[in-house]
């Protein structure tokens, strides 16, 4: 599944661009407000004084020359300016804004005609479209500041300055009769102004330059910070990533990573019209080096055949491991059959070669189940499902091969699933029955006891091998449910047996793993005895050597607590493990049964006969009884005898019988005895 990289926050980047942007627009923001705010101030008081100005004019000018200003309002410009008084007033208002910064002043009658002006040549000119003036005409006091590039004062141009003009109505008890204007000069405070707010725009600029030079240093540091975080933030993301879809034993992709690969290649072989592979992948006989040697070979193990599937494969395909000993294999973009049977090939091959291992020589080979898109399925489920049962199916027929999936598997798979839900529902129709095989003690003819057999008579099947359902109980867990059924249904029938007057037999009950990992095992035990009311001693729990072999403290326990009931423990299976020898000083066993592998033309296999005979050595010297099981020729008989194995089990005797043939022979004491007689008999014929 692909990784996502983000990229880091650049905290730099970000701080320099809001930087450019923030120092100028907090500069210009700053001398804008400063320039305003004196500004403000400057029209604010400069207009203070042009009406305290206009006020002395009007205070001493206005009552006296009143009357004439009326006169002057019907009279023209030329005629206006040669008044009299024109001149007096003149040097009258002159004093009034003498050592001030007046440089003009203007009085207007109600209609905008000047009255009077310092400047002599404005005097009787009618001013037009002037809002100032309409607004002081209508009892408005105004201010206002402009830049003028030239103006006349008292007779003189001047250019290039400022200007602060103020219209002050003159009214009396009922209207404006007036209006007097004054201009004041303010070039020289405006240009302070300026200058002021240009040392303050600079001062502010530099400040702040200052502050981020300061700041630069922490943000650049806090910018690395963060860049390093981020980086080991993403390959933290990435090792997670990689756990969540990699095996942390080889490195492999796991079952999440592996079925999207299925899904992405399924859709590129619908797209090139090609074909995509899957390979299921088991390695045969793991479990007994996993058991034998200890995990950690067995992890080695599974580490050198992951990097050996790499080998086998492109680099466009995947290997995943599923879990446990199972591998599985995605081959994208094949062309045809043969390519995958190729690399099927190699894959076995190269499973085959030895494993060195911690100074030990391994030895595995590989089952191989096969689908192929779109020939199988079209589904993802469906073909990983066959896979899986291509590969059981290969692992069947002789393991080391590899198999293509055929739609006769799937119908093996449904019937398999038929089968179990049969077994299951097989003890509540009363389909389970128990058969009894006698064992026989060749010093006196006795039946000494039975070994109870589970069978099963299927209403549908019919009677059904032992070797067919037997497995499928313990792989289904149904057997700990039957198993208790057994053991109940023997020992009540043991002592139904004694109550009906025959002599006491002792039972064997063969104990599944599933069974006896129970946590309430050793309670089944005593509650089937109890309930029966059979004595301890009739019965007998066989264990096959692979149970016993796990010499944990929990399995020693369970043992010594069924021992404790009085309760005998018989080693099954005896020689077919790996540590024979070495669980029989620490378990309580009683009996020990040779296997049949090894029971079967003993007298022709010398390699046999040297076990056997081993066996029996040991046995006697741990003063341990011995069954001998699968007797079926007198010529092992023969053999038995002479190694003193006394008590035997098989064919040659018996077979398994039901109940009632078993009731037949406990009615006669002598039926063994005569059997042993007659085998005797043929015994002594072959030799002689």
């Amino acid at each position: 599944m692909e990784i996502i990289k983000k990229q880091p926050f650049h905290l730099l980047r970000y701080f320099l661009i809001v930087s450019i942007v923030s120092i100028p627009v907090a500069s210009y923001v700053l001398g804008k407000v400063f320039r305003e705010n004196a500004i403000g101030n400057l029209v604010s008081l400069g207009e203070d004084k042009n009406i305290n100005i206009a006020r002395v004019v009007a205070n001493h000018v206005w009552p006296k020359y009143s009357k004439q200003f009326e006169l002057l309002g019907n009279m023209q410009a030329e005629q206006m300016r040669k008044q009299l008084f024109m001149s007096v007033l003149q040097k009258k208002v002159e004093q009034y804004i003498k050592q001030t910064s007046v440089i003009k002043l203007k009085i207007y009658n109600p209609e905008g005609k000047t009255l009077f002006s310092t400047a002599s040549d404005q005097i009787g000119i009618i001013k037009k479209q002037s809002k100032p003036l309409d607004d002081a005409i209508k009892g408005q006091t105004v201010t206002k500041l402009a830049f003028r590039d030239k103006i006349y004062a008292m007779d003189e141009l001047l250019t290039q300055r400022n200007i602060l003009s103020t219209y002050l109505p003159i009214s009396d008890t009922n209207s404006v009769i007036g209006v007097i204007e004054v201009y004041s000069d303010v070039t020289t405070l405006y240009e302070k102004i300026t200058s002021e707010h240009n040392a303050i725009v600079t001062g502010v600029i530099f400040v702040l330059l200052g502050l981020y030079a300061i700041i630069f240093i922490f943000v650049y540091r806090a910018d690395k910070t963060i860049r390093l975080q981020c980086v080991e933030k993403q390959h933290d993301e990435e090792k997670i990533k990689y756990i969540a879809y990699h095996d942390s034993l080889t490195g492999l992709a796991n079952r999440d990573l592996y079925r999207y690969k299925v899904e992405g290649a399924i859709e590129q072989a619908k797209r090139n019209e090609s074909l995509a592979a899957i390979l299921f992948i088991d390695l045969d006989r793991f479990k007994q080096i996993n058991d034998s040697l200890g995990h950690n070979v067995g992890d080695e193990l599974l580490k050198q055949v992951a990097s050996r599937l790499l080998e086998c494969v492109r680099t466009s395909d995947t290997v995943a491991r599923q879990g446990g000993d199972e591998f599985t294999i995605l081959l994208e973009g094949v062309k045809h059959v043969d390519e995958i049977v190729q690399v099927c090939k190699r894959i076995n091959a190269s499973i085959r070669q030895t494993y060195k291992i911690d100074g030990n020589e391994l030895f595995s080979s590989a089952s191989i189940g096969v689908t192929v898109y779109p020939f199988d399925d079209l589904k993802v489920d469906h073909l990983l499902k066959d896979a899986d049962t291509a590969m059981y199916e290969a692992k069947e027929s002789g393991r080391d091969k590899y198999i293509f999936f055929s739609t006769g598997m799937k119908r093996a798979n449904v019937d398999q699933i038929i089968l179990e839900q049969k077994l299951r529902k097989a003890l509540e129709e009363n389909e389970y029955i128990i058969n009894y095989q006698p064992i026989i003690d060749l010093r006196t003819g006795d039946m000494t006891g039975v070994e109870a057999l589970l069978r099963w008579d299927s209403q549908d099947y019919g009677v059904v091998s032992p070797v067919k359902f037997i497995p499928l109980l313990e792989e289904t867990g149904v057997m700990a449910i039957v198993g208790e059924w057994v053991m109940k249904a023997v020992c009540e029938k043991a002592k139904q047996w004694q109550d009906e007057g025959y002599d006491p037999v002792t039972v064997a009950i063969n104990i599944s793993i599933v069974q006896f990992r129970k946590m309430n095992f050793v309670k089944t035990v005593e509650e089937a005895l109890v309930q029966s009311e059979l004595e301890p001693q009739y019965l007998k729990l066989e264990l096959t050597e692979s149970l016993l072999m796990d010499q944990s403290d929990t399995c020693v326990k369970k043992l010594l607590a069924v021992r404790a009931l009085g309760v005998s423990i018989e080693a099954d299976d005896f020689g077919t493990g790996y540590s024979s020898l070495s669980y029989l000083k620490r378990l309580p066993i009683d009996i020990l049964k040779i296997d049949r592998s090894f029971i079967t033309d003993v007298h022709k296999s010398s390699d046999s006969a040297a076990i056997v005979t081993a066996i029996m050595a040991m046995a006697y010297s741990l003063k341990l009884d011995v069954i001998a099981e699968g007797v079926e020729q007198i010529e092992e008989l023969r053999f038995l005898s002479a190694l003193n194995c006394n008590l035997i089990q098989g064919y040659l005797f018996s077979k398994p019988l039901s109940e009632s043939d078993l009731k037949n022979v406990m009615s006669d004491p002598d039926y063994f005895r005569n059997k042993l007689l007659e085998i005797n008999e043929n015994n002594t014929a072959i030799a002689s």
